[in-house]
This record gives structure tokens, C-alpha cells and sequence, in this order.
């Protein structure tokens, strides 16, 4: 039964996919270049989890690959991530843990439809000059989002913007996704990667809908009215 109730559920979600709302966010102004409880050489704690989540999701945090990139130089303010992006490839740069990733879950009686991931991204012009999302369900194996990396490989310091589409994604309860941006191709050790929170521009926001999962009888009820439905249409 529960692999039916996924499978109307999921239809449901689809349906409702154009009233999507913030469901997971990060607020990067309490970051900023002198706050009394950072500092200013660390460019944001791992776990990093000031912002929110809608009731039925739970969140880890802003997380590195690897503490590596936190350190030395003088962080940016507001913005969350840090230096030395080198890797010549973005395996070499997984394999490297140049990455950045958070995981998402839903709790018991929820489930979540995903429809898009949005946020600013900022690197100095020695930064790395390319970044790709993924994603895993589970901690199963990465898939790419998107046809190709994000470009930021222009002349001098990248501020953009980005909106991945999500839509097809989605979670039954107990279950995880964890997104991870990773980045590679930077010239120098001080090549800066952040998630930029400065200002009116967007903050690393998912969006989506989140529901209680349909009892048993509510779906049996669904199924029979859409079979009626279905059977009207026909004669």
C-alpha cells in the first residue's frame, strides 16, 4: 500500500507544484565581516543552519567537503564559504572534497515535492571557474542537475544568480536528498567560493510543497473517484 500511497501522493504534489514555497533557507547577514561571534579568518561553521524549514522538514546545515577551504584569508561578509578551489576537473574536486552540501529529510506522516533550488553564488576573479549542482537520494550515487555547469568564467570577481529545477524530485516520509555544489578550476589558493547573501539578491533558498501523507482511506477514496472520472470521459 505505501507504494501506492507514494505514487497519488506524488500526483497530488505534481498538481500543486505552481504554489511551491520556501520550504528550506539560509540567512547569510548574521555573517557579516565583524559579528563578535565569527571569525573573521573562518568564513562560516560547518552545520551552518541560521534561516528556516517549513513543519514536516528537517535540515543538516551548510556543510564542506572538506574544512580545508576554511581558513586563513580574511572572510567575505555576509556570504558563507571560503578558498582554494584548484582542481582541474569536478571529480578531482569531489575526490578533493571542494564541495559544499546540505541534506534535507521529511519526517514521519510528510511527504515533500521539490521544484527548484535558487541562490547567488560570488568568486574572486582567481576563484574556480566553473560549479556543478547534484544531488542523491539516500546517500546513493550523485546525479548531476542541469545540462551544463554553472560558467563563472569571466573576467575579474563572478556575482551571479542561479535557479536549478527540481521538479521530478520528490521525498516519502523518512526519506533524504542532500544537494552538493562542487566546484573546481581556480587559479590560486586564495580563489574565493561563496554563497553570497549581500543585499536584495537571493539567499540559498529550496522550494517546494509539503503535505501530510494521505491516509489509506483517503486514497482508496481518491483511486475510486479517478476511476469513475476516467470511465465518464470514455462513453
Amino acid at each position: 500500500m505505501k507504494k501506492h500511497t507514494t505514487i497519488i501522493a506524488f500526483a497530488f504534489l505534481a498538481l500543486s507544484s505552481a504554489n511551491a514555497d520556501r520550504i528550506a533557507w539560509w540567512n547569510f547577514e548574521p555573517l557579516y565581516w565583524h559579528a563578535p561571534e565569527y571569525d573573521n579568518n573562518q568564513h562560516g561553521p560547518d552545520g551552518y543552519d541560521i534561516g528556516g524549514v517549513m513543519s514536516g522538514v528537517q535540515s543538516s546545515g551548510l556543510k564542506r567537503g572538506d574544512e580545508a577551504t576554511n581558513h586563513k584569508y580574511q572572510r567575505r561578509g555576509e556570504s558563507w564559504g571560503g578558498f582554494d578551489f584548484q582542481d582541474i576537473s569536478s571529480d578531482d574536486a569531489v575526490e578533493s572534497g571542494r564541495y559544499y552540501y546540505f541534506t534535507l529529510t521529511s519526517e514521519l506522516d510528510t511527504i515533500i515535492a521539490l521544484t527548484w533550488l535558487e541562490g547567488s553564488l560570488h568568486t574572486s576573479g582567481n576563484g574556480p571557474k566553473f560549479a556543478q549542482w547534484e544531488y542523491s537520494i539516500n546517500e546513493a550515487d550523485y546525479e548531476e542537475i542541469g545540462d551544463t555547469p554553472i560558467d563563472m568564467n569571466t573576467p575579474g570577481e563572478y556575482d551571479g544568480t542561479f535557479r536549478i529545477n527540481l521538479a521530478g524530485l520528490f521525498l516519502a516520509e523518512g526519506d533524504s536528498i542532500t544537494f552538493r555544489i562542487v566546484a573546481w578550476l581556480g587559479d590560486s589558493d586564495d580563489g574565493t567560493f561563496y554563497f553570497d547573501g549581500r543585499g536584495a539578491i537571493p539567499e540559498l533558498t529550496v522550494f517546494g510543497t509539503v503535505v501530510p501523507e494521505p491516509s489509506t482511506t483517503l486514497l482508496l477514496g481518491v483511486g475510486a473517484a479517478f476511476i469513475a472520472f476516467s470511465r465518464r470521459r470514455r462513453k
